[in-house]
């Protein structure tokens, strides 16, 4: 079955899969090299930023959030930032009333856990508010409202280098994957939808020619599934 993309695409997409062989044999594939890209990217652009020569939440930021598909690392980046500004939060609250101690570092980061899980930030940002929390706390115990906001604003360049890399940089591309596994769930489905992504490709998809095909095997799955349960 022809495939929808264009010979362009398909041109490209060999270049690139050619020039990452030598690599691929030293046992670095190309998500490893977006990661390590995303890493010196955030501290040069880091080091920009006024009053901090040494940005080291930004690379760390942009490793933690680099994921093999755009989708993922978007997810994990706003966790991460979301979780950095309430453990900053919690922490510069808590601060003026409690001293440091391990009672009041148990206290710490049990609010900012707390607060994580109610804002339901997920594996990534409810950890990462615990841990902002308890280094604006000893790190930052002088001058928390400066490291604090550079924390944060570091953290959100990390996260934003990792979504650029992630998305522009040698893209992921699971249409072949995809094909093979719907060709292989469903041949009947895979021809309707390979014959959308098709007209589509040629500028004449029109929504109405294939709608009937569609809705007709929908209810045909819905009534196969009923016959089951």
């Amino acid at each position: 079955m022809a495939s929808a993309r264009s010979p362009a695409d398909r041109r490209h997409a060999g270049a690139t899969d050619r020039g990452l062989r030598p690599l691929q044999r030293l046992g670095l594939d190309a998500q490893t090299l977006k990661v390590a890209l995303a890493a010196a990217l955030a501290w040069s652009l880091g080091r920009v930023l006024p009053g901090n020569p040494r940005p080291y939440f930004a690379p760390l930021a942009a490793i933690l959030v680099a994921q093999v598909t755009v989708a993922a690392t978007v997810t994990r980046s706003v966790q991460r930032v979301l979780g950095v500004v309430a453990g900053v939060a919690v922490a510069l609250v808590l601060v003026r009333f409690a001293g440091l101690s391990g009672w009041s570092i148990g206290a710490m980061v049990l609010a900012a856990l707390l607060v994580g899980r109610s804002l339901h930030l997920g594996p990534q940002g409810t950890p990462q508010a615990a841990v902002s929390a308890l280094l604006v706390t000893i790190l930052g115990a002088h001058t928390a409202w400066a490291y604090a906001w550079a924390r944060v604003v570091e953290t959100a360049l990390g996260a934003a280098v990792g979504v650029l890399v992630t998305a522009l940089v040698i893209p992921p591309n699971y249409l072949p994957e995809g094909e093979a596994a719907l060709q292989a769930l469903d041949p009947q489905r895979h021809q309707v939808m390979a014959k959308a992504a098709r007209q589509w490709a040629i500028h004449q998809f029109s929504v109405r020619r294939i709608l009937p095909e569609v809705e007709q095997l929908y209810l045909e799955a819905v009534q196969k599934a009923r016959s089951a349960s």
